[in-house]
């Protein structure tokens, strides 16, 4: 059974979106390829398991359902998770619109397959092969923009909803199923309008009533469950950790002051 193949794909030198190369590769446990550099971007598609991939900027964890660019010019090395090994699909390119396929500056993103899948379809045509991966690449490319400037009003929504329910046992992919997005995803759109995580938010959000509640004469446990906290050691531990000291020295310093006196 083969683990691997490329897709025939003559240069063509169309001048938007230029197709290279394209195959997929199902990868040994621990497979490493790199460090390498290529004179074209390269997109993987990961279909099933996982790896990383490493470029200047470090390692990022890549799953099923993610890709990962490659840039010209960059040295990259990629490796096969060795429990759970990664199947993708590839597709090399160039152009005058190529690098809007690659726009941003996060080399892994979510994304869908079908356009992947489409391009591995591509070896059962015998005429017009380079022309219809040409059009799989435009189809990719107003995929990834869509998702690059998301519909407005998902970060606030999520903000709103961590406003309003801070008090309760919320997760992360609780605030996504109710928006109906991936964790990920949401994660992504979130930090890129705040400058934070949904979690730092969520633990802002909390320690601001807390410390609301302390003023208001509150004891430490009762602040605690308030704000959402079922473990009060746990809250002190948290709130220590923002404010550098205890919630009760916090409490026996500004219960006179209705108003908090440390900034959040």
């Amino acid at each position: 059974m083969k683990n691997s193949a490329s897709i025939p794909v003559v240069n063509r030198g169309f001048r938007d979106l230029n197709p290279l190369i394209a195959g997929w590769e199902k990868c040994n446990p621990g497979y490493s390829y790199g460090p390498h550099v290529r004179e074209y971007y390269l997109i993987h598609y990961v279909k099933k398991g996982k790896g990383v991939f490493y470029n200047a900027e470090g390692g990022f964890p890549v799953h099923a359902g993610e890709i990962f660019v490659i840039r010209p010019g960059e040295v990259t090395t990629y490796t096969a998770d060795t429990q759970v090994p990664w199947e993708y699909i590839w597709v090399g390119f160039d152009g005058a619109m190529a690098g809007q396929l690659a726009k941003g500056n996060v080399p892994v993103q979510s994304c869908g397959g079908t356009c992947f899948e489409a391009i591995l379809r591509a070896e059962e045509r015998t005429a017009r092969r380079e022309e219809y991966i040409a059009g799989q690449l435009f189809l990719l490319m107003s995929e990834l923009l869509e998702q690059q400037t998301p519909p407005p009003g998902y970060e606030r929504q999520a903000a709103d909803y961590i406003c309003a329910n801070y008090m309760r046992d919320i997760t992360m992919e609780e605030i996504a199923s109710m928006l109906g997005l991936s964790r990920r995803y949401l994660s992504r759109i979130f930090k890129r309008f705040s400058g934070m995580t949904m979690q730092e938010f969520l633990i802002r959000t909390r320690m601001e009533h807390a410390v609301r509640y302390l003023c208001q004469g509150k004891t430490v446990s009762e602040a605690a469950a308030l704000a959402g906290y079922a473990d009060v050691f746990h809250f002190s531990k948290m709130f220590r950790r923002r404010f550098g000291i205890s919630p009760r020295q916090y409490a026996r310093e500004h219960r006179k002051n209705p108003e908090p006196g440390i900034q959040i």
